[in-house]
């Protein structure tokens, strides 16, 4: 059973990829993150526990130098340094979440691959247009003989969750209010990628970042914004989720994806607004619902996202699907990505819009895994 994320941390007005960046550096400490698995797991600090500590901070380290690198070179080789620097980063958090059994040493025996496999469609240019250019480059599951998945990815994904949703939480009893999970996820693990694979559309779009980005090339994303927040009272707790105006193929989407058993459905109110609806969910005290929600991700906290398609990863996830093709098409395929880059194809405009996007939310998203907190800038 994975330990889910359950607190949330709001940064507030900080230099938060400073902050972030600087908070990394303390899984560098063994003794200090062998506590912390100590405390996660319910065990004590062995020979295997310190050990599995130290490949952390190893790890944390290495993905902070490729990082580094990165900064230093251009978009020619830069997906390339920051997917390693994911990498180690994914690393990072299955070694924090995982057993004994994911220590590097020992998953080298069974998971000596990256889990991935990258091939492309095009020969000679990448097309100018962005959807056919993505719509070319694919990625898909290391499968074995025996029909076992493995590798890096697939040690990552066996852990990987949804993250808690979070909005303002108002005390009517203490008449207090603070920002915090509203909503918290299922234990269970994402859908797996097709055994056809997908293509990097599927990750870029439910990237919040790189919303505006898409829009500006008439690309549509996958995502829906959201408002969560949540009153306590005596008698009962008040969930609420705006839903924010949006197309309307998406708005339906999303609502006829929200699954509630029949039972709880009196618990549940509904108002459709223009292009968007309002919901509203009292639960008793004493009493929990259980329900279906598309996962999503607050990006600040001003604004959260879901995601009303089936998707196979967090938002995690989908960097680490959008860096694995594209250092390989950086690293193996230079005739196709090098002239893309130099004549500013829109692949290379956006992927050079999520490389700034990497600094903006890798390290919060990997920082929130390894303490177990979700933050929010």
């Amino acid at each position: 059973m994975i330990d889910l994320m359950q607190n949330s941390r709001h940064l507030g007005p900080i230099d938060v990829k400073a902050y972030c960046w600087n908070q990394l550096s303390r899984f560098e400490n063994t003794e200090l993150v062998a506590k912390k698995i100590s405390s996660l797991h319910g065990i004590s600090i062995s020979a295997n526990v310190k050990k599995q500590a130290a490949q952390v901070g190893y790890c944390t380290s290495l993905a902070k130098e490729y990082f580094r690198a990165s900064k230093s070179v251009s978009l020619h080789t830069k997906p390339l340094l920051l997917y390693y620097s994911l990498m180690h980063f994914a690393l990072a958090e299955i070694l924090m979440k995982q057993d004994g059994l994911s220590s590097l040493d020992a998953a080298r025996e069974k998971h000596r691959h990256h889990g991935l496999l990258f091939s492309t469609s095009f020969a000679k240019k990448i097309p100018l247009n962005f959807v056919e250019a993505c719509q070319g480059l694919h990625v898909k599951p290391l499968i074995t003989e025996t029909g076992e998945r493995s590798g890096t990815f697939e040690l990552w994904h066996r852990s990987a969750r949804p993250y808690p949703m979070c909005g303002s939480i108002t005390s009517a009893v203490a008449r207090a209010q603070w920002f915090g999970p509203v909503l918290s996820s299922g234990n269970e693990r994402y859908p797996l990628i097709p055994k056809a694979g997908l293509n990097v559309l599927s990750a870029f779009e439910v990237i919040p970042g790189l919303s505006m980005h898409l829009s500006s090339i008439s690309v549509k994303n996958a995502l829906v914004r959201a408002t969560f927040s949540r009153t306590q009272k005596i008698e009962e707790d008040i969930i609420e989720v705006m839903v924010h105006p949006d197309e309307v193929e998406k708005i339906h989407l999303l609502y006829n994806s929200i699954e509630v058993p029949a039972s709880d459905v009196p618990y549940f109110d509904v108002e459709e607004r223009q292009s968007g609806f309002h919901l509203v969910i009292r639960i008793p005290k004493g009493q929990s619902i259980n329900f279906n929600m598309p996962h999503g991700v607050n990006y600040n906290s001003e604004s959260a996202y879901l995601c009303p398609k089936d998707t196979c990863f967090n938002e995690f996830g989908a960097f680490y699907v959008a860096f694995f093709a594209l250092s390989n098409l950086s690293r193996y395929f230079p005739d196709l990505w090098m002239p893309e880059v130099q004549s500013a194809g829109e692949l290379s405009v956006v992927v050079e819009a999520l490389c700034d996007q990497f600094e903006e939310r890798v390290p919060l998203l990997i920082l929130s895994e390894l303490e177990r907190t979700f933050i929010v800038s």
